[in-house]
């Protein structure tokens, strides 16, 4: 499972990346195929579907290792629909920042919104390897317990096998949702630096009155 998920980190990195690549372009950004999006979906959701199928069989037929392959690869197949939805979230950013510069709209920065994605998925990520870290400890204390049937044993190891893909399953959705945002932020902003446009963050610290005393406000909108 682990060798997947890392399989699945480079796969996101590397469509990422190659998304990224149409910052610098200088010609008007077409908006993003909806097609791009639906297929991501789709290819997220089966790869949901497959890892919780696998997942199951694996506990209601006593374990195989080919459910345990289904189960890696669903994962590896939901981070593809996750990296398909972040290129088409970054080709949408580098759309509206063209949009915005043709019609000479103030720019503002979507960093902010970017790296509170980033800080989402990053905690989604960390808890996908604790929740599986936990899992693999109940593994080996269901195998190393003297005390019980093989049908018991079998049973317990199920458990931890679904209890580790709910795990999965809760942390994937994050990620599919944070990791399209962080990209549209990033990519309109890099287009700005790009095109040599300015961006306002639109936050400022000001004093501000407040019962008993006053003190200091961020106050803006980004």
């Amino acid at each position: 499972m682990m060798s997947s998920r890392l399989a699945a980190a480079l796969v996101v990195l590397v469509v990422t990346l190659a998304g990224a690549s149409r910052a610098g372009a200088e010609e008007p950004a077409e908006p993003p195929s909806p097609v791009l999006l639906g297929a991501g979906i789709a290819v997220a959701i089966g790869g949901g579907a497959l890892t919780y199928y696998s997942s199951r069989s694996f506990k209601n037929n006593g374990g195989s290792f080919g459910d345990l392959v289904l189960n890696s690869l669903g994962t590896l197949t939901m981070q593809v629909g996750g990296a398909l939805e972040t290129v088409w979230a970054w080709q949408l950013g580098e759309s509206n920042l063209s949009y915005d510069v043709r019609g000479n709209v103030p720019l503002t920065s979507r960093r902010p919104l970017a790296l509170g994605a980033l800080a989402v998925g990053a905690a989604a990520f960390v808890a996908m390897y604790v929740g599986a870290a936990i899992v693999a400890a109940k593994e080996v204390g269901c195998i190393g317990s003297g005390s019980k049937t093989a049908d018991e044993i079998s049973r317990c190891v199920g458990d931890a096998v679904m209890t580790a893909t709910y795990v999965d399953l809760a942390a994937g959705g994050v990620l599919l949702v944070a990791a399209p945002v962080a990209g549209y932020g990033f990519a309109y902003d890099a287009a700005a630096r790009e095109a040599g446009r300015p961006l306002s963050l639109r936050a400022r610290i000001v004093p501000r009155l407040v019962a008993g005393g006053a003190g200091l406000s961020l106050v803006g909108r980004f």
